[in-house]
Protein backbone atom coordinates (compact mmCIF):
# COMPACT_ATOMS: atom_id res chain seq x y z
CA UNK A 1 0.00 0.00 0.00
CA UNK A 2 1.31 3.48 -1.11
CA UNK A 3 1.68 6.39 0.60
CA UNK A 4 -1.15 8.02 -1.05
CA UNK A 5 -3.71 4.83 0.30
CA UNK A 6 -2.19 5.47 3.58
CA UNK A 7 -3.07 9.27 3.67
CA UNK A 8 -4.98 9.43 7.47
CA UNK A 9 -8.90 10.33 7.54
CA UNK A 10 -9.21 14.41 9.57
CA UNK A 11 -11.29 15.08 11.22
CA UNK A 12 -14.08 16.90 9.19
CA UNK A 13 -14.98 20.16 10.40
CA UNK A 14 -18.45 20.87 8.84
CA UNK A 15 -21.10 24.24 9.01
CA UNK A 16 -24.12 23.31 10.66
CA UNK A 17 -26.37 24.61 7.41
CA UNK A 18 -24.35 21.86 5.60
CA UNK A 19 -25.33 18.91 7.83
CA UNK A 20 -28.28 18.26 5.69
CA UNK A 21 -26.07 17.49 2.68
CA UNK A 22 -23.31 15.54 4.40
CA UNK A 23 -25.91 13.33 6.20
CA UNK A 24 -28.33 12.60 2.77
CA UNK A 25 -31.14 14.56 4.55
CA UNK A 26 -31.16 17.31 1.96
CA UNK A 27 -32.97 14.68 -1.12
CA UNK A 28 -35.38 13.35 1.40
CA UNK A 29 -36.45 16.21 2.60
CA UNK A 30 -36.96 17.90 -1.14
CA UNK A 31 -38.75 14.61 -2.13
CA UNK A 32 -41.47 15.00 1.05
CA UNK A 33 -42.14 18.99 0.22
CA UNK A 34 -42.60 17.83 -3.24
CA UNK A 35 -44.80 14.83 -2.23
CA UNK A 36 -46.99 16.89 0.03
CA UNK A 37 -47.32 19.61 -2.70
CA UNK A 38 -48.63 16.88 -5.12
CA UNK A 39 -51.19 15.25 -2.57
CA UNK A 40 -52.61 18.45 -1.80
CA UNK A 41 -52.88 19.77 -5.22
CA UNK A 42 -54.47 16.83 -6.33
CA UNK A 43 -56.54 15.90 -3.61
CA UNK A 44 -55.26 12.58 -2.78
CA UNK A 45 -54.55 11.76 1.44
CA UNK A 46 -51.41 10.35 2.64
CA UNK A 47 -51.14 8.86 6.15
CA UNK A 48 -47.85 8.75 7.61
CA UNK A 49 -46.46 5.61 6.55
CA UNK A 50 -46.01 7.00 2.87
CA UNK A 51 -43.54 10.16 3.39
CA UNK A 52 -41.74 7.69 5.91
CA UNK A 53 -40.78 5.20 3.66
CA UNK A 54 -39.95 7.55 0.91
CA UNK A 55 -37.99 9.90 3.02
CA UNK A 56 -36.05 6.76 4.21
CA UNK A 57 -35.83 5.31 0.45
CA UNK A 58 -34.28 8.26 -0.97
CA UNK A 59 -32.23 8.61 1.85
CA UNK A 60 -30.93 4.46 1.98
CA UNK A 61 -30.03 5.56 -2.23
CA UNK A 62 -28.01 8.71 -1.30
CA UNK A 63 -25.96 7.29 1.07
CA UNK A 64 -25.55 3.91 -0.19
CA UNK A 65 -24.15 6.27 -3.23
CA UNK A 66 -21.81 7.45 -0.92
CA UNK A 67 -20.37 5.14 1.25
CA UNK A 68 -19.69 3.01 -2.71
CA UNK A 69 -17.79 6.30 -3.79
CA UNK A 70 -15.75 6.24 -1.01
CA UNK A 71 -15.08 2.75 -0.30
CA UNK A 72 -12.02 2.09 -2.71
CA UNK A 73 -11.03 5.83 -3.02
CA UNK A 74 -7.99 7.55 -1.48
CA UNK A 75 -8.53 9.97 0.82
CA UNK A 76 -6.43 12.77 -1.12
CA UNK A 77 -9.08 12.17 -4.09
CA UNK A 78 -12.42 13.08 -1.49
CA UNK A 79 -12.68 16.65 -2.55
CA UNK A 80 -15.42 17.15 -0.89
CA UNK A 81 -17.18 17.14 2.87
CA UNK A 82 -19.72 14.74 2.36
CA UNK A 83 -17.39 12.31 0.89
CA UNK A 84 -14.39 12.65 3.35
CA UNK A 85 -17.20 12.59 5.82
CA UNK A 86 -18.54 9.39 4.80
CA UNK A 87 -14.95 7.53 4.68
CA UNK A 88 -14.21 8.69 8.20
CA UNK A 89 -17.42 7.25 9.77
CA UNK A 90 -17.80 4.47 7.28
CA UNK A 91 -17.49 1.86 9.86
CA UNK A 92 -20.67 3.66 11.77
CA UNK A 93 -22.98 4.29 8.79
CA UNK A 94 -23.06 0.86 7.02
CA UNK A 95 -24.54 -1.04 10.26
CA UNK A 96 -26.76 2.28 10.55
CA UNK A 97 -27.42 1.68 7.30
CA UNK A 98 -28.86 -1.63 6.84
CA UNK A 99 -30.73 -1.30 10.38
CA UNK A 100 -32.44 1.57 8.37
CA UNK A 101 -32.95 -0.93 5.49
CA UNK A 102 -34.68 -3.46 7.04
CA UNK A 103 -37.09 -0.92 9.09
CA UNK A 104 -37.86 0.36 5.93
CA UNK A 105 -39.16 -2.98 4.84
CA UNK A 106 -40.68 -4.12 7.39
CA UNK A 107 -43.17 -0.92 6.77
CA UNK A 108 -43.13 -0.96 3.55
CA UNK A 109 -44.83 -5.07 3.34
CA UNK A 110 -46.67 -4.40 6.58
CA UNK A 111 -48.45 -0.81 6.23
CA UNK A 112 -48.43 0.25 1.93
CA UNK A 113 -51.16 -0.76 0.09
CA UNK A 114 -50.69 -3.65 -2.70
CA UNK A 115 -50.45 -1.23 -5.73
CA UNK A 116 -47.84 0.96 -3.67
CA UNK A 117 -46.15 -2.11 -3.22
CA UNK A 118 -45.77 -2.44 -6.37
CA UNK A 119 -44.72 0.51 -7.55
CA UNK A 120 -42.11 0.94 -4.53
CA UNK A 121 -41.05 -2.52 -5.80
CA UNK A 122 -40.17 -0.93 -9.34
CA UNK A 123 -38.48 2.00 -8.50
CA UNK A 124 -36.32 0.44 -5.43
CA UNK A 125 -35.39 -2.43 -8.48
CA UNK A 126 -34.73 1.67 -10.60
CA UNK A 127 -32.63 2.79 -7.79
CA UNK A 128 -30.69 -1.10 -7.42
CA UNK A 129 -29.87 -1.30 -10.62
CA UNK A 130 -28.83 2.60 -11.03
CA UNK A 131 -25.95 1.98 -8.01
CA UNK A 132 -25.03 -0.98 -9.80
CA UNK A 133 -23.97 0.65 -13.04
CA UNK A 134 -22.73 3.70 -11.40
CA UNK A 135 -20.37 1.76 -9.71
CA UNK A 136 -19.25 -0.25 -12.59
CA UNK A 137 -19.24 2.33 -15.13
CA UNK A 138 -18.81 5.58 -13.59
CA UNK A 139 -14.96 5.24 -14.26
CA UNK A 140 -15.88 4.74 -18.40
CA UNK A 141 -19.10 6.69 -18.47
CA UNK A 142 -22.18 6.92 -17.21
CA UNK A 143 -24.89 9.21 -17.15
CA UNK A 144 -25.99 9.68 -13.88
CA UNK A 145 -27.92 13.38 -13.87
CA UNK A 146 -30.12 11.69 -15.94
CA UNK A 147 -31.19 8.79 -14.38
CA UNK A 148 -30.95 10.66 -10.80
CA UNK A 149 -33.41 13.66 -12.55
CA UNK A 150 -35.60 10.25 -13.08
CA UNK A 151 -35.58 8.31 -10.52
CA UNK A 152 -35.58 11.50 -8.06
CA UNK A 153 -38.89 12.02 -9.98
CA UNK A 154 -40.57 8.56 -10.26
CA UNK A 155 -39.64 8.67 -6.04
CA UNK A 156 -42.36 11.74 -6.10
CA UNK A 157 -45.06 10.12 -7.32
CA UNK A 158 -44.48 6.43 -6.11
CA UNK A 159 -47.09 6.39 -3.28
CA UNK A 160 -49.97 8.96 -5.38
CA UNK A 161 -52.64 7.23 -7.35
CA UNK A 162 -51.28 6.70 -11.17
CA UNK A 163 -54.36 7.93 -13.08
CA UNK A 164 -52.16 10.83 -14.56
CA UNK A 165 -48.94 10.77 -12.89
CA UNK A 166 -46.98 10.42 -16.25
CA UNK A 167 -47.24 13.51 -17.49
CA UNK A 168 -46.30 15.00 -14.26
CA UNK A 169 -43.56 12.75 -14.76
CA UNK A 170 -42.08 14.17 -17.90
CA UNK A 171 -42.78 17.72 -16.01
CA UNK A 172 -40.51 17.18 -12.94
CA UNK A 173 -37.92 15.29 -14.71
CA UNK A 174 -36.06 18.29 -16.53
CA UNK A 175 -36.70 20.25 -13.40
CA UNK A 176 -34.42 17.68 -11.32
CA UNK A 177 -32.26 16.94 -14.05
CA UNK A 178 -31.55 20.75 -14.58
CA UNK A 179 -30.84 20.62 -10.69
CA UNK A 180 -28.30 17.83 -11.48
CA UNK A 181 -26.75 19.68 -14.06
CA UNK A 182 -26.21 22.99 -12.19
CA UNK A 183 -24.61 21.02 -8.90
CA UNK A 184 -22.54 19.06 -11.83
CA UNK A 185 -21.40 22.11 -13.73
CA UNK A 186 -19.73 23.37 -10.04
CA UNK A 187 -18.62 19.96 -8.97
CA UNK A 188 -16.14 19.10 -11.73
CA UNK A 189 -13.24 19.40 -9.96
CA UNK A 190 -14.50 16.65 -7.34
CA UNK A 191 -15.33 14.49 -10.11
CA UNK A 192 -12.35 14.54 -11.67
CA UNK A 193 -10.42 13.50 -8.42
CA UNK A 194 -12.83 10.19 -8.23
CA UNK A 195 -11.70 9.70 -11.68
CA UNK A 196 -15.88 9.96 -12.50
CA UNK A 197 -16.78 10.39 -15.85
CA UNK A 198 -21.00 11.22 -16.47
CA UNK A 199 -22.54 14.74 -18.05
CA UNK A 200 -19.88 16.42 -15.64
CA UNK A 201 -16.83 15.14 -17.66
CA UNK A 202 -17.96 17.44 -20.86
CA UNK A 203 -17.05 20.67 -21.35
CA UNK A 204 -18.60 23.89 -19.90
CA UNK A 205 -20.07 24.73 -23.41
CA UNK A 206 -21.79 21.36 -23.82
CA UNK A 207 -22.97 21.86 -20.07
CA UNK A 208 -24.77 25.06 -20.28
CA UNK A 209 -26.20 23.57 -24.00
CA UNK A 210 -27.86 20.91 -21.72
CA UNK A 211 -29.10 23.50 -19.45
CA UNK A 212 -30.48 25.61 -21.53
CA UNK A 213 -31.93 22.80 -24.06
CA UNK A 214 -33.44 21.69 -20.51
CA UNK A 215 -35.00 24.65 -19.73
CA UNK A 216 -36.72 25.13 -23.00
CA UNK A 217 -37.85 21.62 -22.78
CA UNK A 218 -39.59 22.42 -19.01
CA UNK A 219 -41.00 25.28 -20.82
CA UNK A 220 -42.40 23.79 -23.02
CA UNK A 221 -43.98 20.94 -20.60
CA UNK A 222 -45.58 23.53 -18.07
CA UNK A 223 -48.81 23.33 -19.57
CA UNK A 224 -49.41 19.43 -19.58
CA UNK A 225 -49.86 19.26 -16.07
CA UNK A 226 -51.63 22.62 -14.31
CA UNK A 227 -51.18 21.76 -10.58
CA UNK A 228 -47.43 21.31 -11.26
CA UNK A 229 -47.12 24.53 -13.44
CA UNK A 230 -46.49 26.91 -11.24
CA UNK A 231 -44.17 25.83 -8.59
CA UNK A 232 -42.33 23.87 -11.41
CA UNK A 233 -41.57 27.45 -13.30
CA UNK A 234 -40.96 29.09 -9.98
CA UNK A 235 -38.14 26.32 -9.04
CA UNK A 236 -36.82 26.80 -12.63
CA UNK A 237 -36.57 30.44 -12.30
CA UNK A 238 -34.43 29.94 -9.03
CA UNK A 239 -32.05 27.22 -10.00
CA UNK A 240 -31.81 29.76 -13.69
CA UNK A 241 -31.11 32.59 -10.70
CA UNK A 242 -28.69 30.71 -8.67
CA UNK A 243 -26.65 29.60 -11.33
CA UNK A 244 -26.25 33.27 -12.79
CA UNK A 245 -25.70 34.94 -9.40
CA UNK A 246 -24.15 32.26 -7.26
CA UNK A 247 -20.92 31.52 -9.23
CA UNK A 248 -18.86 32.53 -6.60
CA UNK A 249 -20.14 30.54 -3.86
CA UNK A 250 -17.58 27.69 -2.80
CA UNK A 251 -18.56 24.40 -4.36
CA UNK A 252 -20.10 22.91 -1.26
CA UNK A 253 -22.43 25.92 -0.71
CA UNK A 254 -23.06 26.12 -4.16
CA UNK A 255 -24.45 22.47 -4.17
CA UNK A 256 -26.57 23.06 -0.69
CA UNK A 257 -28.40 26.66 -2.26
CA UNK A 258 -29.01 24.52 -5.16
CA UNK A 259 -30.94 21.77 -3.85
CA UNK A 260 -32.64 24.65 -1.24
CA UNK A 261 -34.11 25.77 -4.67
CA UNK A 262 -36.33 23.13 -4.90
CA UNK A 263 -37.80 23.75 -1.76
CA UNK A 264 -40.01 26.92 -1.54
CA UNK A 265 -42.13 26.79 -4.65
CA UNK A 266 -43.65 23.75 -3.17
CA UNK A 267 -43.64 25.14 0.20
CA UNK A 268 -45.70 28.22 -0.96
CA UNK A 269 -47.79 26.40 -2.66
CA UNK A 270 -48.39 24.02 0.25
CA UNK A 271 -49.55 27.21 2.05
CA UNK A 272 -52.02 28.53 -0.12
CA UNK A 273 -53.81 25.57 -1.66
Amino acid sequence: MNEREQSPVRKVSVPLWHWPNVLCLDAPVVALVWLFCLAASRGSTLSWVEPVILFLSIWLTYMADHLFDTANRPTPDLRSRRHRWTKQNTRTLWPVWFVILVLDLLLAFSLLAPWQLGQGGVLLFACLLYTLLNQRLSRRWFPKEVCVGAIFSAGVFVFLPAEGWMLGFFLLTPLFFLNCILISLKEQPIDRALRDRSLSSAGTLQLRWMMGMTILLQIALLWTDQTLAQPSAISMTLLACHYYFGKRLPTESYHVWADACLLPAPVLTLLVS
